[in-house]
């Protein structure tokens, strides 16, 4: 039996920080079209899954299979692996069977190379409950604060760090400690028999695919840096 991939791309209705983020215009598409059009560079099928009946609307008119997802699944608390379910349920019971991998592209990550996603899904090893896109913190994040009754206490405990007490850690270079990542949306591929029988979305092996920075578009300055980036490539 052939291995069937498909890409899904998430994008509810609301947003608090950006109203109708997914709706708005980059460089004269909407946001969500960035990565269904990398979808389909991958001749893959692609599916968008929203509340929002207008974005399943562009979604479909550019090409992607619109899914509607319940409202109570895109709140502001809502996460990943309850509209996930949702999705390969829809899925299974239109197609009789689940995917065997899901290529997962975030709308806020719009700024993609395919050929960088394609080298993501092409060294997925078989043994790895997923993989997952990261990029180096700026900053260890032992060197970070928290907030205490006024005072500042180290965010991140380090066991065997150099230096003296806890209070001495934040105040080390960043070469003192492991490069730390972080998830920036530019690819993570899942598999749908590891959510199914974990209830997790990533499972426990989950394997790292350092990019290239780019850019998660989480407020209006985010979207003008992204606008700038553009504008730049097409100069």
């Amino acid at each position: 039996m052939m291995s069937k991939t498909i890409v899904v791309v998430p994008a509810r209705g609301g947003s608090k920080r950006i109203p109708n983020k997914n709706l708005r215009l980059l460089a004269g598409n909407p946001l969500i079209v960035y990565s269904i059009k990398i979808g389909l560079e991958l001749k893959l099928p692609v599916y968008v899954t929203s509340d929002s009946e207008l974005i399943l609307k562009i979604a479909s008119d550019w090409g992607a299979s619109p899914v509607l997802r319940p409202t109570d699944l895109a709140k502001d608390e809502s996460t990943d692996i309850e509209w996930m379910g949702h999705f390969l349920q829809y899925y299974r019971t239109k197609e009789g069977e689940y995917p065997d991998k899901i290529v997962f592209l975030r709308p806020t990550t719009p700024l993609r190379a395919v050929e960088t996603v394609k080298r993501g899904i092409d060294t997925f090893l078989p043994n790895s409950s997923s993989l997952r896109s990261v990029q180096p913190l700026a900053e260890a994040p032992e060197k970070a604060f928290r907030e205490e009754n006024g005072y500042l206490i180290p965010a991140v405990g380090c066991m065997g760090c150099p230096g003296g007490g806890m209070s001495d850690i934040t105040n080390l270079p960043n070469q003192a400690f492991p490069t730390a990542y972080t998830g920036n949306g530019y690819v993570d591929v899942i598999k749908p028999s590891v959510i199914v029988d974990s209830g997790t979305l990533y499972g426990d092996n989950i394997q790292a695919f350092v990019t290239e920075k780019t850019i998660d578009i989480d407020d209006l300055n985010d979207f003008k840096y992204a606008e700038y980036l553009l504008s730049m490539q097409h100069s």
